[in-house]
């Protein structure tokens, strides 16, 4: 996968969008088991750290974390670092499946057992060419969260994300502030560019590599993005506008969960930390793309990564186990629309250098969209026809529980992540953002969890490690 980042005539990132360039290929690369032997590993380990029924009934409990996700698994890891705590950490799913270490094995867990499975209600202004008008919305459902069934790549975002959540009156949450909590939480074992070395951290829980392995195609994107004049960046280091390969959170190619780099690990050196799971608190286009079966190919599709349209998460019942309405009212803005064409058109752009159309021959498949046959092919009405019809979620939803300061009435917990009117209670992970950051939520999920970690020992007199 390759990242874009654009400039506008002003020097900023093109309304924050991201082109990305796919090669759907699975690729299982490094220190590989059989599934009997990764399945032997794996329950061998979590059947007996687990916490057991009645024994966890008689532990005193210093802190108890609801949710073993990305930030999750991070905040319960820290916490367990001081003598005396008890820290009970309470995941609706199970552990990690097995095969959830193999990096090309992500695509299984989808509408797995590790997978919520949500759906979203039928969309308005999006999703007219899905059945139903409707999308898979995955959210991880093991222990290490989404972390568990993501792309793994690690994406911090740009530093104006965080400079505009500090600015929206949630002070110490600017750049320079959370910038230590990800170089905390990293172990960098990629190529150090002496550029960007000073934001990089080493001897992290999180390991970070390079992406290991690359087709001629990965090389050839790179070099497009220097024939339009664009560097190759750090993507984590100060600025993103240019051409980069996304950093992935594996270990010697292995993927690396919040489960496997926090809980794990800590679970084996400190027996104060007490993990219980399954734990629950209370149209088709086949015919479209029927003359590209069988043939090599690629996508490069433009993302949205600060979108304007804002969705509601709504209960459906009293009952904690009926899954929520989810309506991401995708593309309701029309700037999410228009900036969406301006990628697609920078899209073709890179696929019309002479790095991909005469050395490797890459064609668009120009052929009319059904739905669109009423525009001009090619045109922005057309591909804005288009997005309607084809763009979907790439997941990365925040901001259900928004941090914001008391005059925002959206707002559910406050800059220490407390919630407003509830004592005792923080949320920590991704729904925390104000603001969606410029690219893959991961990396700042377990920066929030390793921040949220030291407010807690704060608020109990423990100095931060």
């Amino acid at each position: 996968m390759i990242s874009v980042a654009l400039k506008s005539s002003h020097g900023e990132t093109a309304e924050g969008f991201t082109i990305r360039a796919l090669v759907k290929i699975s690729f299982i690369q490094g220190d590989l088991y059989s599934t009997k032997e990764i399945r032997a590993r794996y329950l061998s380990y979590y059947q007996t750290k687990q916490c057991q029924e009645p024994g966890c009934s008689s532990v005193a409990l210093i802190n108890s974390r609801v949710g073993g996700g990305t930030a999750g698994g991070a905040v319960a890891a820290r916490l367990s670092e001081v003598e005396g705590w008890r820290v009970l950490l309470l995941e609706a799913g199970g552990p990690p499946p097995p095969e959830s270490v193999v990096p090309g094995l992500n695509v299984v867990l989808m509408q797995s057992d590790a997978d919520w499975s949500y759906f979203t209600v039928p969309q308005k202004h999006s999703l007219k060419g899905y059945v139903g008008k409707s999308c898979h919305f995955p959210l991880g459902r093991a222990l290490g969260g989404s972390s568990t069934i993501n792309w793994m790549m690690y994406v911090r975002g740009n530093r104006r994300d965080f400079d505009n959540w500090e600015a929206m009156g949630n002070p110490g949450w600017s750049y320079d502030k959370v910038l230590k909590y990800f170089k905390k939480s990293e172990d960098y074992r990629g190529v150090r560019r002496p550029d960007t070395a000073f934001y990089r951290g080493v001897g992290g829980p999180a390991s970070v590599e390079n992406k290991r392995w690359g087709t001629p195609l990965m090389h050839a994107i790179l070099k497009a993005g220097r024939q339009l004049g664009y560097d190759v960046v750090d993507p984590n280091g100060p600025e993103q506008i240019g051409f980069s390969i996304p950093d992935m959170t594996t270990r010697n190619g292995r993927r690396g969960s919040s489960a496997e780099s926090y809980v794990r690990p800590a679970a084996f050196r400190r027996s104060n930390l007490h993990v219980v799971m399954n734990a629950l608190v209370t149209q088709l286009f086949n015919k479209y793309y029927k003359s590209l079966i069988g043939l090599q190919g690629f996508t490069v599709g433009p993302m949205l990564t600060r979108p304007k349209s804002r969705g509601t998460v709504r209960l459906r019942s009293p009952d904690p186990k009926d899954p929520p309405l989810v309506d991401p009212n995708y593309l309701s803005h029309p700037d999410d629309v228009a900036i969406l064409v301006r990628g697609i058109k920078f899209a073709l752009t890179v696929g019309n250098t002479p790095a991909l159309r005469e050395e490797l021959g890459a064609r668009f498949h120009s052929q009319p969209l059904p739905g669109c046959e009423r525009e001009i092919p090619g045109s922005d009405p057309y591909w804005a026809c288009y997005v309607r019809h084809m763009a979907k979620t790439t997941w990365h939803a925040v901001g259900s529980c928004k941090m914001a300061p008391p005059s925002d009435p959206f707002g559910v917990v406050d800059h220490t992540l407390k919630v407003r009117g509830v004592s005792g209670l923080r949320v920590v992970d991704g729904s925390i953002m104000p603001l969606v950051t410029s690219g893959n939520t991961n990396a700042p999920c377990i920066m929030i969890g390793e921040k949220g970690a030291d407010m807690i020992k704060e608020d109990w007199g423990v100095l931060p490690g």
